[in-house]
C-alpha cells in the first residue's frame, strides 16, 4: 500500500499517474481516491474504459488492445503503458531541460520521417 501513502502525502501541485491494466488493481484504485481526496491531478493508464480507475481519474489514457486471448492484450497493453510512461517522462524532462527537448524533437522528426516512407 505504498502507493495510497504516498498518494496521502501529494497536494494540488502534484500529478499522479495511476497504471492498472484492468483497472480494479484495488491498491491503485484507492491511491487514486485518497490523491483525489487531496485535490491531487490523477492520471488513469488503462486498458479498460468503464473500469474503477477510469471513472476515477481526471484524465484517462486508454491502451485498449482488442486481442482475443488474454496473455497477448495484456502482454500488448503494457507495452503500451510503458510507452505513453516512457513518453510522459521525457516530455516532462524535456521542460526542465533544454538539451533533452533537442533530443525528443529529434525523434519526433524521425519518428515523422519514417512514418512518410512507409506510407508511400
Amino acid at each position: 500500500y505504498e502507493m495510497i501513502v504516498t498518494a496521502g502525502h501529494a497536494d494540488k501541485n502534484c500529478t499522479i499517474i495511476a497504471l492498472s491494466h484492468s483497472g480494479c488493481t484495488r491498491p491503485v484504485v484507492e491511491a487514486v481516491s485518497t490523491a483525489r481526496e487531496r485535490a491531487v491531478f490523477t492520471v488513469g493508464i488503462t486498458n479498460y474504459r468503464g473500469s474503477l480507475l477510469a471513472e476515477n481519474v481526471d484524465a484517462l489514457l486508454l491502451t485498449a488492445c482488442p486481442e482475443r486471448k488474454v496473455h497477448i492484450a495484456q502482454s500488448n497493453s503494457m507495452v503500451a503503458q510503458s510507452t505513453i510512461l516512457r513518453s510522459l517522462y521525457l516530455l516532462t524532462a524535456s521542460r526542465a531541460n533544454s538539451r533533452l527537448q533537442d533530443v525528443v524533437n529529434g525523434i519526433n522528426e524521425i519518428v515523422e520521417k519514417k512514418l512518410r516512407t512507409q506510407k508511400r
